[in-house]
Parts: structure tokens; sequence; C-alpha cells
């Protein structure tokens, strides 16, 4: 299946009745790009793109809002992102039980490790297990 292209235009008007072509490029879709319907009376009924992670353990491509958000903060603390707006260098984590709790094990760890570029200690796993799944309970 052929891969979808964009071309976009930038168009500066010189003087009027003529134009000058400021800037061609061509865009490249990825086919995991989803898209959804725009706010109402949005300008053509352009569509707004949703965005997508992948999971840092099982590397599946999900939607943002169904991931969770682990955060290596610039003081060097991993703390769960409830928001998904905190500073730091941020890994997405589905909230499956397999890759939390009882199931997670040092591969997994290493995994979020990997992508937090940090050592997490043991103590710190724990706190971030609780945080999931209160955040899963509500």
């Amino acid at each position: 299946r052929p891969m979808p292209v964009v071309v976009a235009v930038d168009v500066v008007v010189v003087a009027p009745g003529t134009v000058a072509v400021d800037r061609c490029r061509t865009v490249r879709l990825s086919p995991e790009v989803r898209w959804a319907p725009g706010p109402e009376g949005s300008a053509m009924g352009r569509q707004r793109r949703i965005p997508t992670r992948t999971c840092v353990i099982c590397k599946e491509r999900r939607q943002k809002d169904d991931l969770l958000r682990i955060v290596r903060t610039p003081e060097g603390q991993v703390v769960f992102d409830r928001t998904g707006r905190l500073n730091g260098r941020g890994a997405y984590i589905c909230s499956d039980a397999d890759h939390w709790g009882d199931g997670a094990n040092r591969a997994n760890r290493g995994r979020l490790e990997h992508a937090l570029k940090i050592e997490i200690d043991e103590s710190t796993m724990r706190s971030l297990n609780e945080a999931t799944l209160s955040n899963q309970a509500e």
C-alpha cells in the first residue's frame, strides 16, 4: 500500500497580483498515523491528528492517552507523571498488568532504565508501581 504524501507549499504575496513560492516540502505520513475529526466549525473541516506513542516495554504503538508516562526530572528523580506535562525525559508504558507488579521482571526494569538513561533502585520501582496502580483504580 503506498504511503500517503502531502506536499506543503508556503506562498508569499510579493505585490498585488504576483506571488512567489517561499518553501516547498514533501511530508510522508506513516501508516500508523490516525486522524480524528476537528472541532465543529473548523476551517474546511480539517481533521486533527491523534498523537501516538510507543511503550518502551512491549514496543506497541498506542494513543498517548492510553499510556502512562514516567519522567526523569532535571533533578534526577524518577516520578510518575499524571498530567503528561512534567519537565524532563519521559518514557511511555502500557498500563498492562504484565508490565507492573509481580510480573515486572528485571528486563522490563532495564528497558525503562535505558529509556530514561538512569538507574532505578528498588524503592523507586515500588513507588512507581503504587502510583500506577492507584492511577488505574481512578
